[in-house]
């Protein structure tokens, strides 16, 4: 049982676990005549009190695996405060750097319910006539369904300009546009706007999917027939629908919006970068994880030695047995598993 513990310990938290069968042997090699010497290390999955190598899932999406969405957001906490002020490879003359941040909407595809406010900042009633509570669940949605542009919606910033059934769509922003420069950390006052305030903004989204805005799924559909079974809001079914009839389209199967109607067509990822901007979601996963293997095992090769890595892994399932989940909910991470301090 200890040596179990010790496994669910360092995924994490992870609840839906990769499960590999395989082995990874280390060799010390002989740096200046290449011979392969004596085995360093040896991991069998076999010989793992889970029966296979667990791996955490990575998922960024809280619905599907809290622990790993955590992990994901303060990475991106890190990634966007290293573009804003320096470090983790990035110098820190980019504070000198002019930054804004940016906020672009979309364009209307019809009326929706909303929280219309007048000059002084007091909301009114909708045009439904009613007036919505801030956490609403009908807040955008249409007041007309049958009129409201669904096919539009799906494509937006998908397609440029498309024809379907003889009617062109066009593509554009919304009115609304919000810049706002950001300052120096040192400005702490609620009048600006700070690099921390940025880089907490943006994680604290960065494991939001479209399920938690509008009520749609967090994982693909294999038949459209399943949304008779699920859950969804009759806006959020719409828009799924859409998608999956849209995706039979010739013209339009290059974005495999059946794919991703779970997604309401939106294949993209949650955020890009230049590549010179910071640095990157791999660099901190590759960083924790040396950290963690130094800790498990301090190196043990001579000074004119290196390690060969032979490995070989393959699928052999996910998630947790009933006895290994209930084991893991009784479970702390351990220090050093459970990702980047908190900063924000």
């Amino acid at each position: 049982m200890p040596t179990l513990v010790k496994q669910l310990r360092g995924i994490g938290g992870c609840t839906q676990p990769v499960r590999l069968d395989g082995h990874r042997v280390e060799h010390a090699v002989d740096a200046r005549t290449g011979e392969i010497g004596r085995v360093l290390r040896r991991l069998d999955s076999a010989s793992l009190p889970a029966g296979n190598l667990l791996v955490p899932c990575k998922n960024r999406r809280a619905t599907r695996c809290p622990a790993c969405a955590e992990t994901y957001r303060r990475d991106t906490f890190h990634l966007i405060t290293a573009g804003l002020r320096g470090g983790k490879g990035t110098p820190d003359t980019v504070t000198r750097h002019p930054k804004v941040f940016a906020t672009f909407t979309a364009p209307g595809f019809g009326a929706v319910h909303n929280r219309p406010t007048d000059r002084r900042g007091a909301v009114r009633t909708c045009r439904c006539g009613l007036l919505h509570d801030a956490d609403d669940d009908s807040l955008g949605t249409p007041l007309d369904p049958t009129t409201y542009d669904y096919e539009g919606a799906v494509l937006w910033a998908r397609v440029l300009g498309p024809i379907l059934d003889s009617r062109a769509h066009t593509f554009v922003f919304g009115e609304q546009l919000d810049v706002r420069p950001i300052r120096s950390a040192d400005f702490d006052g609620t009048s600006e706007l700070t690099e921390r305030a940025v880089a907490s903004y943006i994680a604290k989204y960065a494991t939001k999917g479209a399920e938690a805005t509008t009520g749609a799924l967090d994982r693909p559909l294999k038949f459209l027939a399943e949304l008779a079974l699920l859950g969804l809001s009759d806006h959020a079914r719409r828009m799924v629908r859409t998608a999956w009839k849209l995706g039979a389209i010739k013209e339009l199967g290059h974005l495999r919006l059946r794919a991703w109607a779970h997604m309401l067509g939106f294949r993209g990822h949650f955020s890009t970068k230049t590549r010179r901007y910071s640095t990157t979601l791999g660099a901190l996963r590759n960083a924790r994880a040396e950290w963690r293997r130094a800790q498990a095992s301090p190196d043990v090769v001579g000074e004119t030695e290196t390690t060969l890595v032979l490995s070989h892994w393959v699928f052999a399932g996910m998630g947790l047995s009933a006895a290994e989940a209930w084991l893991a909910t009784t479970l702390a991470p351990a220090p050093g598993t459970e990702g980047e301090p908190t900063h924000d």
